[in-house]
């Protein structure tokens, strides 16, 4: 399913299961559905996207109309990303009390009795874990580029 605001459109994976409307547009039968999440949260489509489509609303038609250029040569390196992102964060939201996947607090799991190394623990894994997204964004971010034809000054950067 996808996002869209003002300054970005964005799209997620959505395990099995989960329930999807006209405002969520979903991708189905997909076999390369992580290369397709990589390049759609990339750089190069927040280039391409506001050509296709002037408004911030964007429709199943418009992202089927996306000019996808398959590179077998990638799909290795785009999947290993692309999954390590969303183990992140599903990782990253599971530690929320909201989400159906938490467990306990995070401060508890940390395994230290005094609570300013919990909490300093606690930040740090979570800053290293935006940390690795944002990095595997970046590596992306080039990869698709590449295929693309394009440079880092061609591309719109994500907001």
């Amino acid at each position: 399913s996808h996002t869209a605001t003002k300054n970005h459109f964005g799209v997620r994976y959505v395990p099995k299961g989960v329930i999807f409307n006209v405002e969520a547009p979903t991708l189905f039968r997909c076999n390369e559905w992580k290369y397709m999440l990589g390049l759609l949260n990339s750089g190069v489509a927040a280039t391409i996207l506001p050509i296709m489509n002037q408004t911030m609303h964007f429709l199943a038609g418009d992202t089927a109309k996306f000019p996808v250029i398959y590179d077998p040569n990638y799909v290795d390196e785009i999947n290993a990303l692309v999954q390590e992102n969303i183990e992140l964060s599903m990782e990253d939201w599971d530690s929320q009390e909201t989400s159906w996947g938490f467990k306990h607090n995070c401060l508890v799991r940390t395994g230290s009795v005094k609570l300013s190394d919990c909490i300093t623990n606690t930040i740090n894994e979570i800053n290293n874990r935006k940390e690795k997204i944002l990095s595997n964004e970046k590596r992306l971010d080039e990869i698709y580029a590449s295929i693309y034809g394009l440079t880092e000054n061609d591309i719109t950067e994500k907001t």
